[in-house]
């Protein structure tokens, strides 16, 4: 069978055709290293030829006997196995999903944000998991600044980066030649470069849960985010618009408050003259705007109808708490970006959010 051409390979990690004789680490020990990892981020199948002796001496520039050293590990693991009179194939370790070693590193940064919040650690716990499976170390960096990331990320040649928070296009473009433009991008963004995204669909969910809302007799609309130059609060705040022009003017005032710290509590204090009857805000802002609520005697949904955005699905804390829950599962959203990183992808991947309605609608409506 005619061996497949390495440039028809897509993955995380690319066999390079040198060794860095200036370190201590063993040559053989070198390429060992590079061929397990070729075989199991390259998406090599059980049974299917590999490179001969002859043709890995070639590409190494090396003697045979330090091939035959290279390569005594990979098939001790079941990784390759050789077959008499006929070469060297992938094992079936490969399908088994037998990795007994650590083969590349994934650099997750989240830029500008709390890792606190539980979008961010959420999403590295699906990285974490699904990078498991392949035998992939995971780093992470939590930068206050693009400037500090850059001083941080030194990736070793195949290294990928999975990357969310305050990013820009820009920014991107510069980090991109550190990994070979191996990036997958987390959340909601408006990049047009050569980049593999993440991301949900909530534009559907957030105007379908102001719809329960109108329908409760809600009229004031309160809009609690981050920053409103950000994607999603710009998306949010058009989400509302778009309901108000598709119920007839059923809303009647909009108002968008932002805090960088989306600190709810804050948010409520700096709207009350507005007096909304509806409140949709972010995760983080969630509690401190019950807390608000509490204090002044205030009840959900009878006197504020809350939309909690971006409840984890797998956070049952508060459950049912809101009056609608818009809610993502973020651990699925980093397996799959994970999962983009490997193979290369330069797709934009959405996922659907789901939506809750804790409050028994609608015996206690609104007139």
């Amino acid at each position: 069978m005619e061996m497949i051409k390495r440039s028809e390979k897509r993955g995380l990690y690319l066999m390079p055709d040198k060794v860095d004789r200036k370190t201590a680490l063993p040559v053989y020990q070198q390429i060992c290293d590079q061929l397990r990892k070729e075989l199991v981020l390259n998406g090599y199948q059980q049974g299917e030829r590999f490179y001969s002796y002859r043709r890995l001496g070639e590409l190494y520039k090396v003697e045979p006997r330090t091939i035959t050293a290279a390569l005594e590990p990979l098939l001790r693991d079941g990784l390759l196995i050789k077959r008499a009179a006929s070469g060297i194939y992938v094992g079936d370790a490969i399908d088994r999903g037998g990795v007994p070693h650590e083969v590349g590193n994934v650099w997750y940064a989240v830029i500008g944000e709390k890792f606190s919040h539980p979008f961010y650690f959420n999403v590295f716990e699906g990285i974490e998991s699904e990078a498991e499976r392949f035998g992939l170390r995971v780093i992470v960096g939590l930068k206050k600044d693009p400037t500090s990331f850059k001083r941080w990320f030194c990736p070793q040649p195949g290294d990928g980066l999975i990357i969310t928070g305050c990013c820009s296009q820009e920014y991107l473009d510069s980090v991109s030649m550190k990994c070979n433009g191996n990036i997958i991008v987390v959340g909601s963004y408006d990049f047009s470069g050569d980049f593999g995204c993440v991301t949900s669909n909530y534009h559907r969910v957030v105007q379908r849960s102001l719809e329960l809302a109108t329908d409760y007799g809600c009229r004031r609309i309160g809009i609690i985010s981050n920053s409103a130059k950000r994607l999603i609060s710009m998306e949010l705040f058009a989400a509302a618009e778009a309901c108000r022009r598709s119920h007839s003017n059923a809303i009647e005032n909009l108002l968008h408050i932002t805090d960088p710290e989306e600190n709810g509590y804050r948010a409520m204090e700096k709207m009350s003259s507005f007096r909304p009857d509806c409140v949709l805000l972010t995760e983080p802002a969630f509690i401190g705007a019950m807390e608000y609520l509490h204090k002044h005697g205030m009840r959900c949904p009878e006197d504020v109808f809350v939309i909690r955005y971006g409840k984890e699905a797998n956070d049952d804390r508060y459950l049912n708490l809101a009056a609608v829950n818009v809610e993502s599962d973020s651990i699925v959203l980093g397996r799959n970006a994970l999962r983009m990183l490997i193979a290369n992808s330069k797709d934009t991947l959405r996922f659907d959010m789901r939506l809750t309605v804790p409050f028994q609608e609608p015996e206690n409506q609104k007139d």
